[in-house]
């Protein structure tokens, strides 16, 4: 990451911070972001395994989903995240990475667009029920 509506968010702001003890160069800091992106996209299991690629064991995230610490808080709030699309596209840029000895902190644009699970009749367990689309309608025209 509905008759599929496709819900496009606006440029949200993803900070994440990471011990980096093999990972110094704000280049390869880049790419490893850029993966990470990438694979909430492949729609893989988002497990311990999964985690461990991306983030140390005292990562933060803050993310429209929510702001978490630590690498299982992390990966379980990207479950429950993507457990919400059924397909996304996520783009990251303008990267500011600040590192300060063994860790670094990585400051970016996300743009995503997210194509969201069909409801079942009644909703999602656990979720509010859809809105109504008003029904609004136009009123008569009239020129000055």
């Amino acid at each position: 990451m509905n008759t599929n509506t496709a819900d496009t968010e606006a440029i949200a702001s993803t900070d994440v911070t990471a011990d980096t003890t093999a990972i110094s160069d704000p280049a390869a800091i880049t790419r490893l972001f850029d993966r990470y992106l990438r694979s909430l996209d492949d729609r893989g299991a988002y497990d311990e395994s999964w985690a461990a690629a991306f983030f140390t064991e005292d990562a933060t995230t803050s993310t429209p989903a929510g702001n978490v610490r630590g690498r299982d808080a992390i990966a379980a709030n990207v479950r429950m995240a993507m457990g919400l699309f059924d397909q996304t596209v996520h783009f990251g840029s303008n990267y500011l990475i600040d590192v300060d000895g063994d860790r670094a902190t990585l400051l970016g644009n996300q743009l995503s667009t997210h194509v969201i699970v069909r409801q079942p009749a009644g909703g999602i367990p656990g979720r509010p029920p859809p809105r109504a689309p008003s029904a609004r309608r136009p009123g008569p025209r009239t020129r000055p």
